[in-house]
């Protein structure tokens, strides 16, 4: 959108700090997530060797099914 404004446009200024803001402040909300992730991975259980192997097989076998793909 800024690209079809003039540099010399009055609005232009203001969207330009705008779309800055936008972007400062997605990069800020991805940081935080990816933070509390992080924590959460670190304090998460291991899953047992049985489960991870048959959770890795669901996926192959095509064994999950969802309601959006008209299958479940």
């Amino acid at each position: 959108m800024i690209d079809e404004l003039p540099r010399h446009h009055p609005a232009h200024a203001a969207l330009a700090a705008y779309e800055d803001l936008v972007h400062w402040t997605a990069r800020r909300v991805m940081a935080e997530s990816t933070g509390r992730r992080d924590e959460h991975n670190a304090e998460a259980e291991v899953p047992s060797r049985r489960a991870y192997r048959r959770a890795q097989a669901n996926p192959r076998a095509g064994t999950w099914t969802y309601a959006v793909d008209g299958d479940g």
